[in-house]
């Protein structure tokens, strides 16, 4: 019954288990209708990365709109700039394509680089196909591209260059360019062919490795990259309210001014005080015109980057923000009364979205890889889910803006303090301005979008791209006047001092166990600062832990040792009082009390054991500096603490729903960690756990032990630190309990002792009770406890019976051959 009983158990969990790693790929998914956004960020084969050219019109004004795509490049990633991020900006709605966290720890290694593969890096060169080629639209300052070196030319490459060959491999799409790539590492030379203005040039140059990519849209590589998410820049700026006429419910923008974010803006020069800037300009006189909008106004968007914030040790906490300024000029004859729709940052990282460790805030309801997060003056801190927000976009294809704030709300609710996106180790938001305070004060509405194909995200959308927009407050320009909105850009690590410093700790999520996880991890600094590496402060951790914990776990050892005592007697009474409940229950408490046996003495340090385990494992889960650390320097394999060891890539091999990444159980990478972490479990529990006296204690511990594997499976993608945790935990538990058993030797209790069975005459007396022995005749013998060294495993066919059948038996001596292994000495004189 027991058998069939967990067969059962395990058949129904490996079909649950098989149900919900198949069940995303068989749902029919709802087909959008009528999706307002659809037609403004899909993926294309233009150059455009936000939608085609808008359609022709009539009259100079519109011109402006036709103009070009262009790159423009702020930050370096030549050290000596002193600049943490690089930024690469886009004429087309003068947008944020992508961000860059270039800080170097020495020349060609980054403070944060990219996980994702371990490709060689030219850098972010903005490639579209063109003529047989990739043409290059930015060169980004200090690259190993702008650093290329050619025996006919100076200078490296240059924007407009065609690539045409790498290492004499012809590049003609973004997926050539990208499995070109994955072969080479960072220190390789690469040889780059390209034509420039119709001539062909020859360009060498080392890679580096790849930088932290926390904002990237452009699909320039495919190892984030999610089909069905949308290719669309962040903080987009369009009329959100131009005199009487609004933007409708269910609309993004006022009728004939939707190519506001589809046109490409005029770049111009911008004046940066110690750092650089770029100012982009756009008359809307024309489109107002055609919109039957009677009006002229002049967009303007200007972005600013601080340099040299990595030369000043005082700025350890700056550079890791853009200052955006929206500016609104009325270059008409009367006044208007506008609004600003400002979009936020969307394309943030997917890092890690496949094991994601990431804690949500609420109890039903997991944090993704993207969430949406804001706060209030009123409110305080509030997370909005992918989940929520896919369900949302799925249930309401025809306006999958999820409203979160109104303008029936109190204005105390509608004041900002960021607005923003949240993954497990960095985040992107947008914070008012030190010089405007109040720029997100008095917001009238925001609401949260979905920028993905429900249909084709479907079976990934855990890593589904979310974002949020905000309207700002309606206000009036006079003739000739202007008004400003200014904001600050934030995209960096999420480092507890600089999130403090942004006013964004709350973004550190550490659950119910804050109280243990924060100590823990101040500890485990302080053991790095010794140590130099994150693997042994783990170890050292551990075993602080486990020494303040010894008189505990001791108490435990001994009252285990009491457990094998009282075995025998807790049989006997099992079997005298079967049919018994209550007179069982009285014999076994006074047992218990009698050899001093606390049952429930085992579980302390269980108990106590738990917080500091959900602490360390959201300390290990949320602390950037465990990201990119390896556990042995030098070597590929665990090079990250913060997630799995990824020991073999398995993803070539193994079915989708194991090993596919989002859709399958396990993931691309077979974790050693972990195995050996239920391994050491397993030979703990074999050691600790005393042998069962019954048919109910064998049928807890064979369960205790399927329930160890399954526990395995669960925690197969759990960070590399947390399993190094548990392994030197269970090592610790073995050693302990070996030396417990040498230093304090099993005796029987002398009150046991006395309670014993006792043989008289015909019978034996059992707390009391006389019962019939079958042969009267016969005294009763009664086991004396066995000592605890008898019980030690010895051969690893005491742990696993099994293994016997691999053991060599002992072979008799030669000089016994033919002669009986035990003969009595009958010679023996007698005393």
């Amino acid at each position: 019954m027991d058998r069939r009983f967990i067969a059962w158990l395990l058949l129904t969990a490996s079909l649950f288990l098989l149900w919900t790693s198949l069940r995303p790929r068989f749902v029919p998914p709802e087909q959008p209708k009528n999706n307002p956004i659809a037609e403004i960020g899909k993926k294309g084969d233009s150059e455009a990365t936000i939608s085609a050219a808008p359609a022709e019109a009539d009259g100079s004004e519109v011109q402006a709109f036709l103009g070009t795509s262009t790159r423009h490049v702020l930050g370096s990633l030549d050290p000596a700039s002193g600049s943490r991020m690089l930024a690469t900006l886009s004429s087309q709605g003068a947008s944020i394509e992508r961000i860059e966290l270039v800080e170097q720890r020495k020349p060609g290694r980054f403070r944060y680089r990219a996980l994702e593969g371990d490709d060689g890096y030219l850098g972010y060169l903005s490639l579209v196909p063109d003529s047989g080629g990739l043409r290059i639209q930015s060169v980004p300052t200090g690259s190993p591209a702008a650093n290329a070196q050619s025996s006919t030319t100076q200078g490296g490459l240059q924007v407009g260059d065609i690539i045409t060959t790498v290492n004499e491999k012809p590049v003609a799409t973004l997926a050539e360019w990208s499995s070109i790539f994955k072969e080479l590492k960072p220190g390789h030379n690469v040889e780059l062919k390209l034509e420039r203005n119709g001539a062909n040039l020859v360009f060498t140059t080392d890679l580096i490795e790849s930088p932290m990519d926390v904002v990237r849209v452009v699909d320039d590589q495919i190892h984030d990259q999610v089909s069905g998410n949308w290719l669309r820049n962040s903080c987009l700026t369009t009329l959100a309210k131009f005199d009487k006429s609004a933007i409708p419910v269910g609309s993004q923008s006022i009728a004939g001014l939707d190519r506001i974010i589809e046109g490409y803006w005029e770049p111009r020069p911008l004046d940066v005080e110690g750092g650089t800037g770029i100012e982009f300009v756009l008359p809307l006189d024309g489109w107002l015109k055609e919109a039957g909008l009677p009006g002229k106004l002049e967009l303007v968007k200007r972005y600013r980057l601080q340099l040299g914030v990595t030369e000043n040790p005082e700025n350890k906490l700056k550079g890791y923000d853009l200052d955006l300024e929206v500016l609104i000029r009325n270059t008409d004859t009367v006044a208007h009364e506008v609004a600003l729709r400002q979009e936020g940052f969307n394309g943030l990282t997917l890092e890690g979205w496949w094991y994601l460790s990431k804690l949500s805030p609420f109890m039903f309801e997991g944090a993704g890889a993207r969430d949406v997060v804001y706060a209030t003056q009123e409110l305080g801190h509030r997370m909005i889910t992918r989940r929520s927000i896919f369900a949302f976009a799925k249930d309401n294809p025809s306006y999958p803006s999820q409203p979160f704030l109104t303008s029936n709300l109190p204005e105390s609710r509608r004041k900002l303090q960021y607005l923003g996106l949240d993954a497990q180790f960095f985040a992107a938001a947008v914070l008012p301005h030190p010089d405007q305070p109040d720029s997100l004060s008095n917001i009238q509405q925001a609401a949260t979008s979905l920028y993905a194909d429900v249909a084709k995200v479907t079976p990934k959308q855990m890593a589904s791209s979310v974002g949020a927009w905000f309207d700002t407050a309606s206000f009036k320009i006079e003739p000739g006047g202007e008004h400003s909105q200014r904001f600050k850009l934030f995209a960096g690590p999420k480092d507890p001092e600089l999130l403090e410093s942004h006013g964004l700790t709350p973004l550190l999520e550490y659950g119910w166990f804050g109280w243990v996880a924060k100590p823990l991890t101040w500890i485990l600094h302080a053991f790095y600062s010794v140590a130099r590496n994150y693997g042994i402060a783990i170890i050292m951790l551990t075993v602080m832990v486990r020494s303040l914990m010894f008189p505990l776990s001791r108490n435990a050892a001994l009252n285990a040792q009491k457990m094998q005592e009282v075995a025998p007697e807790l049989k006997r009474i099992n079997e005298l009082y079967k049919d018994d409940w209550d007179k069982r229950t009285k014999a076994t408490q006074e047992v218990y009390k009698k050899s001093k046996f606390n049952p429930m003495a085992g579980c302390l340090p269980l108990f106590i054991q738990l917080p500091i385990f959900i602490g360390l494992y959201r300390a290990v889960s949320c602390d950037i500096n465990l990201r990119q650390q390896p556990l042995i320097p030098g070597i590929e394999w665990c090079s990250n603490l913060a997630g799995p060891d990824m020991f073999l890539n398995w993803s070539t091999w193994m079915p989708d729903f194991i090993a596919g990444k989002g859709t399958g159980y396990f993931g691309p990478y077979f974790n050693l960690l972990p195995i050996i972490t239920i391994s050491l479990f397993i030979i703990q529990q074999k050691v600790l756990m005393p042998k069962a006296t019954d048919e109910q204690q064998q049928m807890t511990q064979t369960m205790m032990m399927y329930m160890t594997v399954f526990m395995g499976v669960l925690f197969f993608k759990v960070p590399a630190g947390l399993c190094l945790y548990f392994i030197t935990s269970s090592i610790w538990s073995l050693v302990e309990r070996k030396l417990v058993k040498r230093l304090v030797p099993l005796h029987s209790s002398p009150a046991l002792a006395t309670s014993t069975s006792t043989s008289s005459g015909s019978g034996q007396t059992i707390e009391g009770k006389v019962v019939k022995q079958e042969n009267p005749h016969q005294a009763v013998k009664t086991k004396a406890p066995v000592s605890s060294a008898s019980q030690r495993p010895e051969k690893l066919s005491d742990l696993f019976p099994w293994f016997s059948r691999f053991e060599k038996k002992e072979e008799k001596p030669a000089e016994n051959k033919g002669r009986s292994q035990s003969r009595p000495n009958r010679n023996k004189k007698k005393n």
